[in-house]
């Protein structure tokens, strides 16, 4: 059998059995990845694994060998799944079908066309045979009919969806044969003798059955000389003839599987060695000499050779053979060789078996085939690149690159490289990730760059780490580099007064994404989005000025600059173009501003409202109309300075300089400059009076200092009164809050001295009091009588 492509699928849903090797048919070889399955559900006869329509299954592709693999569904019938994952939408929920019972259904006497349904059996005691239907018709939406009295054959098959057939309380069930439910009568009789053909080689092997169209014209001992068909080669045949149901071919449906054999042409397809005997050994000389079997053995180091001695006890198992190259030598593989037998050695013989080769890891990279003796002593041929474990060094294409490395691990999935640590870089962030997948050998071989499951971004893929901590990841898509794999994300500007207007560009511009921007290119205005598709054409993008949005960004804005520098300019998209070049007053600012349009509002500015008040031609008129008002300044500098002001004449003036501490004379203007505002300290007395400041007046005290401190000066007067009232303010902390000091301290003192001087302010220090006199007869001043004169003013 020649190596043929086979697969480990593996259903993304938990059922009986999960996982098998398979052929899937129909073409070249199934790319690894995550398939839906949209054939019809059918459960596979040798492994038992059913396959569900709609369900995802995980192909893997293991290469190609001569072994025998069942068959599963054919490529047709599969299609990729969304992200190439079990977890796509598209993908059935893992709920498994109730599924009616399946049959293959055939009418006793129409066994050419057969069908899969599906029969509701619940109430009826099913089994294979021969079942009498006994309803009212029924027909198939594929055209298959069940006719009132007609029999038909039911052979119970592996649950699949099919149509459904008619319910089985609507059959008479009996396990015969069609032959023999026609023979009780219960069927009506139908000519089952048909003939067959059975071609039997003479050089051997499997007898090839055929339909028996014409069947004498081919009885005898013939030599085949059409196109290989069918299994025939061009060798002599024994051709016998058959009843169906007397021999191998039982009955009609073995019989209507049957090909037909290519048309008799004497001379062109068949020529006739003997039409009376079938013993091919009489006519050994009269036929093309039988190939005989061919083998391949293969050694360690990948050297191989084809003999027809007869090593068929030995296939696939290690020899060691005498007389090749004139010399001993093993271990060689055993092979069977299907193929052309070319440059056969037929001098070598047989000395033993013996052990295997070791089994060495292999990475090969290139493009091309690769052949390698698998863990099962199968030769497989797969296709690069590759890492695999083999008993022989790979036989490869040319410009292939085989790298040898350690020996292969024996486990319980068969020999196995050793393990490798696998370094996942981020392309964006830098993150790392360690796993010890090793079919990621696959992607460092070829692509470099992955996306994975269940982890966002591109990830290089690198061999190195400790995979301590190694995480499983499963590979969704592979590319070459990471800006192959990164998102596209480009920025498209669409004019703010028309739409239809668009421009894009791959130049980072994520700043703005969101916000309107004016383009140097035109002077307009276009919003900014962000696109993940390749610009159809690119565009030269230059931004002056970025705004909020589309209504800003069309506003038409105009700059006012304070005519004697010493304002912050202001920007505002007040409507000023009747104003535009001139000098102006706002409302409630004395401030002249000089009046200028502006292409756009720069990026660190904001646009305000303003309220005009009055427009000027110049700066000096503006300046004038401003009051005239009275002024000093003072040097508050460590330096000495020489500040400057704008007389009432609209005039820069400069003041004498001033030393550090030291006041100027009063001075007539309208506002002193920037530098004057920051370095002086200045003071204003009022409005000038024809160019001239204001004579300034003085407060007069109504009340003569001292006047209740008769007894003593002022400042003893101040030191009594503050000295008590503290003694009293504590008094109340205590009272009302409980507070009191930690130390005492003799403040009694300081109330008897309050009271002494306020007894003593109670005396009028204007009244004019008479002196008295010892002895006088009336107490003149209240003073009593006394030898030594008092005063007013006495103790």
């Amino acid at each position: 059998m020649p190596a043929t492509p086979y697969y480990l699928i593996t259903s993304c849903c938990d059922q009986s059995t999960t996982q098998g090797q398979f052929l899937i048919p129909g073409g070249g070889i199934v790319a690894d990845g995550v398939y839906i399955f949209n054939g019809i559900s059918f459960q596979e006869g040798t492994t038992g694994m059913w396959f569900y329509s709609g369900y995802c299954y995980q192909i893997e592709y293991l290469g190609t060998d001569s072994s025998s693999h069942p068959t599963a569904f054919n490529q047709a019938d599969i299609s990729i799944s969304i992200a190439n994952s079990c977890a796509s939408s598209d993908c059935v929920s893992c709920e498994l079908p109730d599924i009616p019972p399946s049959y293959s259904i055939y009418n006793c006497c129409d066994a050419s066309v057969v069908v899969n349904l599906n029969v509701n059996i619940t109430v009826c005691s099913a089994f294979d045979g021969t079942w009498v239907y006994e309803g009212e018709g029924y027909s198939t939406e594929a055209g298959f009919v069940f006719s009132p009295g007609d029999c038909y054959n039911f052979t119970r098959i592996p649950e699949g969806v099919y149509e459904n057939a008619p319910d089985c309380t609507d059959f008479i069930i009996s396990t015969r044969s069609c032959t023999e439910a026609q023979a009780d009568g219960d069927c009506p009789t139908c000519d089952l003798g048909l003939q067959y053909l059975a071609f039997k080689p003479c050089c051997g092997g499997p007898i090839i059955y055929f339909r028996g169209n014409d069947a004498t014209a081919y009885y005898g001992v013939r030599e085949y000389l059409g196109t290989p068909v069918d299994g025939l080669e061009n060798i002599c045949y024994s051709i016998q003839i058959g009843n169906v149901g007397d021999g191998d071919i039982q009955d009609l449906p073995q019989y209507n599987a049957l090909p037909f054999p290519p048309a008799y042409i004497e001379g062109v397809t068949f020529s006739t060695i003997s039409i009376f005997s079938i013993d091919c050994d009489d006519f050994v000389g009269s036929c093309p000499q039988c190939v005989p079997p061919c083998y391949t053995l293969y050694n360690c180091a990948g050297e191989s050779f084809n003999t027809t001695v007869n090593f068929s006890a030995y296939v696939n198992a290690w020899v060691t053979i005498a007389n090749y190259n004139n010399a001993q030598s093993g271990p060689w593989l055993v092979t069977e060789n299907t193929g052309e037998c070319k440059d056969a050695v037929n001098t070598v013989s047989f000395v033993s078996t013996t052990s295997p080769c070791t089994s060495k890891c292999y990475t090969v990279t290139g493009e091309g085939e690769v052949t390698y003796v698998n863990d099962a002593y199968n030769v497989v041929t797969g296709y690069s690149p590759l890492e695999f474990c083999s008993y022989i060094f790979p036989i490869v294409s040319p410009g292939i690159i085989v790298t040898q490395g350690a020996n292969c691990i024996s486990t319980d999935q068969g020999m196995q490289c050793p393990e490798i640590c696998y370094r996942l870089t981020n392309c964006q962030t830098g993150d790392v990730i360690e796993s010890n997948t090793q079919s990621l050998e696959i992607y460092y071989l070829t692509t470099d760059v992955v996306t994975l499951n269940g982890y966002e971004g591109c990830w290089i893929v690198e061999k190195g780490g400790s995979c301590s901590c190694g995480v499983p990841v499963t590979v969704l898509t592979a590319f070459e580099t990471c800006q192959e794999c990164l998102p596209v994300v480009a920025y498209q500007f669409t004019n703010c007064e028309n739409p239809s207007l668009v421009l894009y560009s791959s130049t980072d511009h994520s700043d703005v994404v969101g916000l309107s921007v004016l383009l140097d290119c035109d002077k307009n205005c276009w919003s900014v989005t962000q696109i993940n598709f390749a610009p159809p054409v690119e565009s030269s993008i230059t931004i002056l000025a970025v705004y909020d949005n589309c209504v800003d960004c069309l506003k038409t804005y105009y700059l006012l600059e304070d005519c004697l520098g010493v304002q912050s300019d202001i920007y505002t998209f007040t409507n000023l173009s009747a104003v535009s070049g001139n000098y102006v007053k706002l409302k409630d600012c004395d401030t002249c501003w000089n009046v200028t349009r502006v292409d756009y509002l720069p990026s660190n500015a904001t646009a305000d409202i303003v309220s005009l008040d009055t427009s000027y031609p110049s700066c000096l008129e503006c300046l004038v109309s401003a009051p005239c008002v009275c002024s000093r300044i003072r040097n508050d500098q460590t330096t000495a300075r020489a500040f400057q002001y704008i007389n009432c004449n609209g005039q820069a003036v400069t003041l004498p300089t001033l030393q550090p501490g030291e006041t100027s004379n009063k001075v007539c203007l309208i506002s002193w400059n920037s530098v004057a505002l920051s370095q002086g300290y200045i003071e204003y007395y009022g409005d000038c009076i024809d160019g001239s400041c204001p004579t300034p007046v003085y407060p007069v005290r109504h009340v003569k200092p001292g006047y209740n401190t008769p007894v003593c000066d002022a400042e003893k007067w101040d030191k009594i009164t503050c000295k008590s009232s503290e003694v009293l303010y504590k008094m109340v902390l205590k009272s009302r809050y409980g507070i009191s000091n930690c130390c005492d301290a003799p403040d009694d003192k300081w109330l008897i001295k309050k009271e002494l001087i306020d007894l003593a302010a109670l005396v009028d220090t204007n009244y004019t009091c008479a002196i008295s006199t010892c002895g006088c007869t009336t107490d003149t001043c209240g003073c009593g009588c006394s030898s030594t004169p008092k005063t007013c003013n006495s103790n």
